[in-house]
């Protein structure tokens, strides 16, 4: 289950990306004022975050510490409450899927063994299962076969993996193939491909790195209504689900689902075939990689002539802390797909020395020139905050007080980081909240909905949200602890809570946070 892992990585986020990032920025404020107790605040914040960011790697669980400076209470106690919020997230995600695949599981486990298998027992190769463990397999009997130290064997793949109508005869356009580590939803291009393609995408569903190629054996220069596809499975290869058949009105694409075998990456890959009553016109002709397989097949055909191919590209590994640079190659930005690379990610690059970049919204570019790329080829790179020519500069907002004009003035395309602290309360059972406002979940149901629900200044944002505009008539922005910002307009920046103020309701607000921001002026960001 995916999911599983968005939950580690949720909480994480909450550590790391929010608290921790804060303490830092904290630590380099009191600094430039001498505040030695804000300093010793925000060394303290910065080691409990990094001691849990530890243990959740080591235990894949977030733990608190019980005890925590006085100052740090409300912080440590806004967090807690996030990460129960999340656990429950993903507690009520993940229970309708478990009960769907271990439905699946049970009538899988009845189809090999011929027999009905005890309830413990099952339940126990389910939860194995799920942990990705050698489990062994279902006997008759309800016996089960202990775990041998050969891998398990890939399940057997129908020679036929569909086809979207009856022809008499079927012609083959291509291979296809993909690497994947989890469920995926890959869509492929059959329209007017003429050329070898391998490419590295990252995933819509998982968020992870897919290896993908199409070797194309004829060229489809035409698609028309009726147009019948097919696909076949491939020798050593699993196969896939195709969720949907190419057409005009999916721009000519076959959706594919593909599911990897149990914690390990898989090979999956088909032959796409068209109904061979197909026009010469909507078929094209053979490529010369096909003419050569054909003339390799046909003695008496004379040999064809390989002109020599240069060596193949090198896959070089990249990552960073934090993720999502962008990477630029020999001075242009990597796209694939239409959408920028960005880390952690693989790009390929011909063997020998590049010129590679790694650039972050607010951070230090990562330069690495005469990078060797050959086998094996890996960069992972700690960036640093640029603080180069930044303005930075702080200020008090209260819940009662509504819009309050900062003495910061951005320009259009200025990039700012904006850090928060502290909690207020703008409702009437007066709970403390921190800038992400009340969460609208059925305990602040009264918030929201009937006579008791409070007006807001945005209408689709928490109650008690930090809210940012720039100039007076500027629209609002919902802000959280932690965020990097461009200017999209010039103009002093506004903060204020998300409570419209009606017949003086504001006045009843209780607390405040402390706002830090840094404008690093304007610049190419990522």
């Amino acid at each position: 289950f995916g999911v599983r892992n968005d939950r580690g990585f949720s909480v994480r986020i909450i550590a790391e990306y929010a608290h921790l990032n804060e303490g830092k920025t904290m630590l380099a404020d009191k600094k430039k004022t001498g505040n030695i107790t804000g300093m010793a605040i925000a060394r303290n914040i910065i080691a409990i975050f990094e001691e849990c960011s530890q243990g959740l790697q080591k235990s894949k669980d977030f733990a608190f510490p019980e005890r925590v400076r006085r100052e740090l209470a409300e912080t440590i106690e806004a967090c807690w409450q996030k990460k129960k919020e999340i656990e429950e997230l993903y507690t009520t995600a993940v229970a309708p899927l478990e009960a769907d695949y271990y439905n699946r599981f049970v009538e899988k486990a009845k189809a090999q063994s011929g027999a009905d298998q005890p309830e413990a027992q099952l339940k126990a190769l389910f939860k194995n299962l799920m942990a990705g463990e050698d489990r062994g397999s279902v006997q008759p009997g309800g016996e089960t076969k202990a775990p041998g130290p050969a891998a398990e064997p890939a399940p057997a793949v129908p020679e036929i993996l569909g086809a979207s109508g009856p022809a008499k005869n079927w012609v083959s356009i291509g291979f296809w193939t993909a690497e994947v580590s989890a469920v995926e939803m890959i869509r492929i291009p059959v329209l007017k491909i003429a050329k070898p393609s391998r490419q590295t995408i990252k995933s819509e569903e998982s968020g992870r790195s897919i290896s993908t190629a199409y070797r194309p054996l004829r060229v489809l220069t035409k698609g028309t209504p009726g147009l019948a596809f097919q696909a076949k499975s491939m020798p050593g290869r699993l196969g896939a689900d195709i969720v949907e058949w190419p057409s005009a009105r999916n721009e000519w694409r076959l959706l594919a689902r593909v599911k990897p075998l149990v914690n390990v990456p898989s090979k999956h890959g088909m032959e796409i075939q068209v109904a061979g009553e197909a026009s010469a016109q909507e078929l094209g002709t053979f490529l010369a990689e096909s003419a050569a397989l054909a003339n390799r097949n046909n003695a008496a055909a004379p040999a064809v002539a390989t002109p020599p191919q240069p060596p193949p590209n090198v896959k070089i590994r990249i990552a960073s802390d934090p993720a999502g640079a962008v990477v630029h190659l020999n001075g242009k930005q990597v796209v694939v797909g239409g959408a920028s690379v960005a880390t952690p990610c693989v790009v390929e690059a011909a063997p020998g020395k590049h010129d590679i970049s790694l650039k972050l919204f607010g951070y230090v570019d990562g330069n690495f020139i005469g990078f060797n790329a050959g086998t094996n080829a890996a960069i992972i790179h700690m960036f640093s905050e640029d603080t180069t020519a930044a303005v930075e500069s702080s200020l008090k907002i209260f819940a009662s007080e509504g819009w309050r004009e900062s003495q910061v003035t951005v320009a259009n395309g200025d990039r700012l980081i904006i850090s928060v602290s502290g909690a207020w309360s703008c409702a009437p059972r007066e709970e403390k909240v921190g800038p992400e406002g009340y969460p609208q979940d059925a305990a602040h149901n009264p918030y929201y909905l009937g006579p008791s629900a409070l007006p807001r200044v945005h209408a689709r944002a928490n109650l008690g949200a930090l809210l940012m505009k720039i100039g007076a008539k500027g629209g609002a922005r919902v802000m959280g602890r932690s965020q990097r910002v461009v200017a999209e307009a010039a103009g002093p920046l506004y903060f204020g809570v998300n409570e419209a103020d009606r017949d003086n309701s504001l006045a009843d607000n209780k607390g405040g946070l402390t706002i830090y921001i840094q404008n690093l002026g304007s610049g190419s960001g990522k």
